[in-house]
């Protein structure tokens, strides 16, 4: 199996209903599809995560921003 061309689709979805009441409802829906060689790691996508921070002080006053990227990896080998 080793080398042979692989392809990979991963699906997912949420249905989250906000009031009964109304019938309001979020549904949020993520799909990837990613192709290569069996027996390697494959990248399936990734999260970027943005946090933003505001410290005041007496005498002083900073701010800080900061960018996380955490890929996720997936690897197909074969079933025997």
């Amino acid at each position: 199996m080793r080398g042979h061309q692989v392809t990979v689709q991963v699906s997912s979805s949420a249905d989250v209903v906000f009031s009964r009441r109304t019938g309001v409802a979020q549904t949020e829906r993520v799909s990837s599809v990613v192709s290569g060689r069996a027996v390697e790691w494959l990248q399936l996508g990734s999260v970027t995560l943005n946090a933003y921070r505001e410290e005041a002080g007496i005498i002083s006053h900073r701010n800080k921003a900061q960018r996380d990227q955490r890929p996720t990896w997936i690897k197909v080998g074969e079933i025997r």
